[in-house]
């Protein structure tokens, strides 16, 4: 390994570098919006695609602003939360208690949670509070973004003298719109729209990475272009781009080549398919997985028949092979109807390929076959 790498960590979302490529303007206007913080709450709504940088700028921002105020005795800090692990008002508001706690334990009541967080922002001139990902919050429901409401308007109150700056960062354009109009009242917002990184910048982006990661002729010259190319076909998500090309390390030291190649990043693409649909398929209910197990005994028993469309299976196939497993493990059927309706959604999760096609006047009939990978 250590004839590769230098620093694999480099090669994770993680990691701040001193530069974000293609993040300049970026940057400079968030730094602009948190530089006096400390006299006046600014809460910012950053919009964008997933790794588009939104985490990244918000991060390495404040890293670099918050020494400097605090050389001026502007008693300041800073709280990430990641609201796709903290799904609720409740879980993201004992992350941030939980941080200014140094970890330690925290109460399990939103009443005792409120009352330790106005206690402990009594000690502080002002506070940063990034919520990513909002939007898995919105998912939960309405309510859950009441959290907003609660810390734009606690000054306001009364409750506190901290000025406190709420950062969102959202993949919807129209997410500050659609609030609530109690929330969107005190809650303005200054917006930042992030667009998706172009291939050329998704490049300068790993070649950084790959400088400071990796030792000095390690990548075949091809493997950062068509890492970039594949990101670039998934809008521009600097995330993948990274990730893709870590795997494709992994893969080569698994492999014990001295280089990675083209045939390392193509396989690391299959690679994090299958992880992502093992994970996917784990999260399934019961019902759901005797379904695709169903779907795949079919396939796997006819996939060496020479037949038109001998991997694809009709709904009526899938039903019956669905009964016989249901019996089996003694769960409860339920209707055809119901399995042709988690079919269309399973196409939608890209776990199976569903084709409708017209018969005429017999009308349509749905086949439905295993997706194949690395292709």
């Amino acid at each position: 390994m250590e004839r590769m790498v230098k620093d694999l960590d480099i090669l994770d979302h993680s990691f701040i570098p001193k530069h974000l490529p293609g993040r300049e303007n970026e940057l400079v206007e968030l730094n602009k919006l948190l530089k006096y913080c400390n006299q006046v709450s600014r809460h910012i709504n950053l919009q964008g695609k997933s790794g588009t940088g939104k985490t990244a700028t918000v991060n390495k921002v404040c890293k670099d602003l918050l020494p400097d105020l605090k050389k001026k005795n502007v008693k300041i800090d800073y709280f990430y939360v990641n609201c796709k692990d903290k799904k609720t008002k409740f879980d993201s508001l004992k992350t941030i208690c939980k941080q200014m706690c140094n970890g330690n334990k925290v109460p399990n009541t939103w009443s005792q949670l409120y009352d330790l967080f106005i206690e402990k922002i009594k000690n502080f001139d002002a506070i940063i509070v990034f919520l990513d990902e909002i939007d898995a919050l919105a998912k939960r429901g309405e309510d859950e973004l009441d959290i907003l409401y609660t810390l734009s308007r606690l000054k306001a109150h009364g409750y506190t003298n901290c000025n406190i700056s709420v950062v969102i960062a959202t993949n919807k354009v129209d997410f500050v719109m659609n609030l609530d109009s109690g929330i969107k009242s005190s809650f303005r917002t200054t917006s930042l729209l992030y667009k998706p990184y172009t291939t050329d910048i998704l490049q300068k982006i790993l070649e950084d990475r790959a400088q400071m990661a990796l030792h000095s002729g390690v990548l075949n010259d091809d493997v950062i272009p068509l890492c970039s190319a594949f990101a670039a076909q998934e809008h521009g998500d600097a995330r993948k781009a990274i990730d893709l090309l870590r795997t494709s390390v992994e893969v080569a030291l698994d492999s014990d080549s001295k280089k990675v190649t083209i045939k390392h990043v193509k396989d690391a693409r299959v690679r994090i398919e299958e992880d992502k649909t093992s994970e996917l398929i784990s999260y399934l209910p019961m019902q759901h997985k005797i379904i695709l197990l169903s779907v795949l005994n079919i396939a796997k028993k006819r996939i060496r028949k020479p037949s038109f469309n001998n991997n694809k299976a009709t709904t009526g196939d899938i039903y019956a092979q669905y009964l016989s497993l249901s019996k089996q493990i003694r769960i409860e059927a339920t209707t055809q109807r119901w399995v042709s309706g988690i079919l269309s959604e399973m196409d939608g999760l890209g776990l199976l390929n569903v084709d409708v096609v017209s018969k005429g006047r017999y009308g349509r009939t749905k086949f439905i076959s295993v997706p194949m990978q690395g292709n």
